[in-house]
């Protein structure tokens, strides 16, 4: 998992330059499929609260011992599915990265952040782009006898296009925006939805 790790080192070292424009100290944010929340927990100290919400118990309790561990007071952790999220109008900013990807109806898995948001808030998710050295890499290592050697997860996932995201942000709001996560060899394209 060395290389895995490292490289969700160097994607989170970008992720939080864009992720800090999004926060202050009084911004409660939300993240959808937190996983062990290393990326959380490295933008703790840039907002009022950060809640993690993922369907694994497992994940959530590395999530909090990295809290405790890194001294990240202003977390919580929840156990809850990211297609019926417990919360309308709560949040400043909520983020996924990796997530829309794995579903069979992303657009609802967007309605489900743009429902958490409140008024002058944005979602924003990040999913691997079409056109990138990721989709090239999933296609070459999919065979199943290649995931056995672990280089990539036995997980169906999509690669979205500019235009379908542009879709999906049409259908929940007249405001919403696509962009690239800079610099564009990194592979995510993002969808942005201002309440």
């Amino acid at each position: 998992m060395g290389l895995v790790n490292t490289g969700r080192n160097v994607y989170n070292w970008f992720l939080r330059r864009l992720l800090r424009r999004y926060l202050s100290s009084r911004a409660v944010m939300l993240e959808l499929g937190c996983g062990t929340s290393t990326l959380s927990i490295a933008l703790s100290s840039y907002a009022k609260k950060i809640v993690g919400l993922d369907n694994s118990l497992a994940a959530l309790k590395l999530s909090k011992k990295n809290a405790e561990s890194a001294q990240a007071n202003n977390m919580e952790f929840v156990l809850g599915d990211c297609r019926r999220v417990p919360y309308d109008d709560k949040f400043d900013l909520v983020w996924s990265n990796g997530l829309l990807e794995h579903f069979d109806d992303p657009l609802e898995v967007a309605r489900q952040h743009f429902k958490a948001v409140r008024s002058g808030g944005v979602a924003l998710m990040g999913v691997p782009y079409y056109y990138s050295y990721h989709n090239l890499w999933y296609v070459v290592t999919r065979p199943r006898v290649l995931r056995i050697f672990w280089l990539w997860p036995g997980i169906e996932q999509v690669f979205f296009t500019r235009a379908q995201l542009e879709e999906i942000g049409a259908k929940i709001t007249p405001r919403s925006r696509v962009f690239f996560l800079k610099p564009f060899i990194l592979g995510i394209v993002f969808l942005e939805l201002k309440k």
